[in-house]
């Protein structure tokens, strides 16, 4: 009778932990994205890569977002905030309630601190906050920060997950610099590729580059903690690889699907095809030093490629919804121009000014590409559709094609003399387009100095300071004309984009600054 009293005992223990395991294992949700991945650093100081965002978006918190709509911030870390009437100095004041991942309290000298820091490392995101003349802290919960000129867009740069607020003692202890000599001092950025170091609503599990990312839950976010455990970012560069594992179930997100696989996708149940806007443009960049780039150098040469580019062509390579904007404001930005007529082309005009050139038999260049899918387009696939549309016209461009890391290198600085890129906006403002005007950081990478059009280069200054969004809008038109004119960038296409989940996950939806907002998915 004992015997058998202690077996019942066992074997309700041995159920009754089967059963808690079975509720832990129903309680650790994870959810598994596909998507090309293109993330080189998760120091968001340095991190500058289109798919980046995301990622630190979940693992740092700023002092204000954009929760859904993309023209208008809100609070966040800064629970309000004054601007002086001047729109030079900005008063945040802060909660009180937040603790970094380290179990820090966050205070405004976290924030000065960070500030100081993406500022001083003369990194690819630090033009973001090159216009801080200075930050004081009154107090803990008060941060002032004085701007050296007028910044239409300065809020909306700091939705940025490039402004996502570091736990300053935790990374300083790390190799972490923000003074002056950051940009030779700092060393956290090993540190910061493989631990957390922010508020956010998950922390940094393991980054692999080229291979995945995973991201586990905060327990003790200030919001409250995430419905999901576990995030694993899977890199899949292949679309067609997407599609398959998003039908078998292996992925819940697809993140790089183009129109055709979207098409696959329209009668499946299981699976749900989210149209999407987004601000992402393909372009062309024709560099602007002669000798790096020969012809390409050429005013009458640059024209005669615009004229050559099939562009209803491109839209179709893009699927339903393409457009192709006059110059680099996207369509959707303040003060964008209609877009450019799908059938433009006009082949005659090309060959016309190719002779005008001193060209009339054509040339032979190449072009540089990065075998990249970009919201639905791979860079090499437009790079291939380019050398075909300038063969027409007896351009002959032999594609020379890159990884990934070397060519961005490359790119930044300004090596490649005709390429085929992408571009995503840093913050959803029509002035962050002005950084592809002459002697600004993207018109660099073209080679194109301030002084080869110091008209256009006053007039993307005037943009950046005017507050006064009519204003605003006539000079960045203005701006559009000129560069239709005379450019080395020529916007190919503006994508539109597919999202695609399998339905049993909720939350998604494409945010243009985030991508995805992974603190509200669930599943």
């Amino acid at each position: 009778m004992k015997k058998r009293s202690f077996m019942s005992v066992c074997v309700l223990i041995v159920l009754l932990l089967s059963l808690s395991g079975t509720i832990q294992a129903q309680e650790a949700k994870q959810l598994v994205v596909g998507w090309p991945q293109d993330v080189i650093t998760l120091d968001p100081d340095r991190a500058y890569e289109v798919y980046a965002t995301m990622v630190l978006n979940g693992m740092y918190d700023q002092l204000v977002k954009f929760i859904g709509r993309i023209d208008q911030v809100s609070p966040h870390l800064a629970e309000k905030w004054e601007i002086s009437d001047d729109a030079k100095i900005y008063t945040f004041h802060l909660r009180t309630d937040v603790k970094f991942s380290s179990g820090n309290p966050f205070t405004a000298k976290d924030v000065k601190w960070t500030f100081e820091r993406l500022k001083n490392l003369k990194s690819n995101a630090s033009f973001l906050g090159e216009n801080i003349a200075s930050i004081e802290t009154p107090d803990d919960a008060t941060v002032v920060i004085t701007l050296t000129t007028a910044d239409a867009a300065f809020m909306s740069k700091l939705a940025s997950p490039n402004f996502g607020i570091l736990d300053s003692e935790t990374v300083k202890a790390n190799g972490g610099v923000a003074d002056e000599t950051a940009s030779t001092a700092d060393s956290a950025q090993n540190w910061l590729d493989h631990q957390s170091a922010g508020s956010g609503p998950f922390i940094l599990e393991k980054f692999v580059p080229d291979a995945e990312i995973i991201l586990v839950r905060n327990e003790n976010y200030w919001k409250g903690a995430a419905p999901i455990q576990r995030i694993h970012f899977q890199n899949i560069k292949d679309p067609n690889t997407q599609l398959l594992m998003l039908q078998k179930g292996d992925i819940d997100i697809a993140m790089g699907l183009g129109p055709e696989h979207a098409s696959l996708l329209a009668n499946n149940a299981d699976i749900t095809v989210l149209p999407v806007t987004t601000l992402t443009m393909s372009f062309l960049l024709m560099n602007d030093d002669p000798t790096l780039a020969g012809p390409i150098a050429n005013k009458d040469v640059r024209q005669a490629i615009k004229y050559a580019i099939d562009y209803k062509g491109l839209h179709t390579m893009a699927g339903e919804g393409a457009v192709t904007p006059i110059s680099v404001i996207q369509i959707g930005f303040l003060g964008a121009l209609p877009p450019r007529d799908p059938n433009f082309t006009n082949i005659e005009k090309a060959k016309e000014l190719l002779a005008k050139a001193g060209y009339p038999d054509g040339f032979e260049t190449t072009i540089d590409s990065i075998s990249y899918l970009h919201d639905g387009l791979n860079w090499l696939t437009v790079a291939e559709k380019v050398a075909a549309d300038l063969a027409a016209v007896g351009i002959k461009a032999e594609i020379r094609p890159k990884e990934l890391t070397v060519g961005l290198d490359e790119y930044r600085k300004g090596q490649w003399p005709l390429a085929t890129a992408g571009w995503s906006p840093d913050f959803p403002d029509a002035n962050n387009q002005l950084v592809f005007l002459p002697g600004e950081k993207v018109g660099l990478r073209a080679n194109w100095k301030a002084e080869a059009n110091p008209a256009l280069a006053e007039l993307g200054k005037k943009a950046e300071v005017t507050a006064d969004n009519q204003k605003r809008a006539e000079l960045l038109q203005e701006i559009q004309r000129k560069m239709d004119e005379d450019s080395p960038f020529l916007v190919l296409v503006q994508h539109p984009s597919r999202l695609a989940f399998r339905n049993d996950v909720q939350g998604v939806a494409w945010h243009e600054n985030y991508k995805i907002e992974v603190y509200n998915l669930n599943k």
